[in-house]
């Protein structure tokens, strides 16, 4: 997966994959200085602890180097500006299940909440899963007082997972099929 391309439009963003160790993307310190740019403490604060709080230019970095090593780190960016308003993270768990299972996360920048790019997006990554990787089980880990997130996942059609998860995080889950040809 980690080798695995992954780009998507939807009606207002462009979702596209990228890595560090690819510099005619994007020279490490203007990425670095666009994820800060989404990496602040309001959006933090609901991510694993390691990785709340405030960030710098070399501890952006590292958790960059972090997410690229774990699978696509996909931008997300208006459509109209290129301007990056969010992050999604895409990884395969290493134990193998039934149907193949991919790991979401997601973060908006705190300017662009409320907005519906969060509905938007994970929609577009639905879609683009049931074109590209199908069958497959979505799995997202959100922290419980997360209301909005947990909203977002809900109206894309995650459902709990009774029993998964602890305090800290709840595990929702949504199942791929191929659309049925007509």
């Amino acid at each position: 997966m980690s080798q695995y391309p992954v780009s998507f439009c939807t009606d207002r963003l462009t979702i596209e994959s990228w890595r560090i160790d690819q510099p005619d993307q994007w020279p490490p310190a203007s990425l670095a200085d666009e994820v800060r740019s989404v990496l602040t403490p309001g959006v933090t604060k609901w991510l694993r602890p390691e990785w709340s709080g405030e960030y710098d230019g070399q501890r952006t970095l590292a958790w960059i180097r972090e997410q690229d090593a774990e699978g696509p780190v996909l931008s997300v960016r208006l459509t109209a500006d290129s301007t990056l308003i969010g992050l999604l993270l895409i990884s395969e768990p290493e134990e193998a299940a039934a149907t193949p299972e991919l790991r979401i996360g997601y973060m908006l920048a705190e300017s662009a909440w409320g907005s519906g790019f969060a509905t938007e997006m994970l929609k577009g990554c639905v879609e683009w899963c049931r074109r590209e990787r199908s069958p497959c089980r979505l799995l997202a880990g959100v922290d419980p007082a997360n209301e909005p997130s947990i909203k977002v996942l809900q109206k894309c059609g995650f459902q709990l997972m009774p029993g998964m998860g602890n305090a800290a995080v709840q595990w929702y889950s949504l199942d791929i099929l191929p659309n049925p040809e007509h």
